[in-house]
């Protein structure tokens, strides 16, 4: 019984410590690397044409890009990117997530090529070692981290409102960012991807 029990615990043991390489060598770094937390709500206001739309940003929110390298065979494509935040208070919130990037038309968060893909085919091969870059890549282009995208992540204390929030100010906010989606470009999943980040931000006093 006691040797059941012994590779029970090693089998739980070997599962939780296990992950696919492929997360691994998918490397998602925020930038900045501390980005300011401001507690004052914003109006974001954007011309479209002769059609004027405003977004509320409510406080406390930070604006934020990030950084992938895509160290695997293949493109990789998000459909959702997901922040749960902790915050001073200890209590577990999604914050909201705004970017105006135009229209998607493939209706994914990103696509990410692969490192080695330099002919931009969406895969690693043989070919690209004798490859010239093209002068324009599509999957690049939809790449935010590529072309340098910002998002408010905001509304951080969700149900905590006006002068209340005064009293979290200094205090410190807890990451937890979900990305989930697919390997293969946005056209051709091949399978699912799924992967948490984590990181800490304190806030201005």
């Amino acid at each position: 019984m006691k040797a059941l029990i012994s590779i029970l615990i090693f089998m739980v043991f070997m599962t939780g410590c296990s992950e696919d390489p492929r997360l691994e060598n998918f490397k998602f770094q925020i930038t900045p690397a501390n980005p300011p937390i401001i507690f004052a709500g914003r109006t974001l206001t954007y011309v479209l044409g002769e059609e004027v739309i405003e977004i509320d940003i409510k406080g406390p929110w930070m604006l934020t890009g990030f950084n992938v390298v895509n160290d695997n065979d293949r493109t990789i494509t998000l459909v959702s990117l997901e922040y749960r935040v902790t915050g001073p208070d200890g209590k577990i919130r999604v914050g909201d997530t705004f970017s105006y990037v135009g229209d998607d038309p493939q209706n994914v968060f990103g696509v990410f090529k692969a490192e080695g893909d330099i002919n931009c085919d969406g895969f690693v091969t043989d070919d690209d070692l004798t490859a010239i870059p093209p002068q324009n890549c599509d999957l690049d282009n939809a790449n935010p981290s590529y072309i340098g995208t910002k998002f408010y992540i905001h509304d951080l204390m969700q149900g905590v409102k006006d002068d209340e929030l005064d009293e979290f100010r200094g205090g410190s906010f807890s990451f937890q960012v979900r990305l989930e989606g697919w390997f293969g470009g946005p056209d051709n999943a091949e399978e699912s991807f799924f992967k948490e980040v984590y990181f800490s931000v304190g806030s201005n006093l």
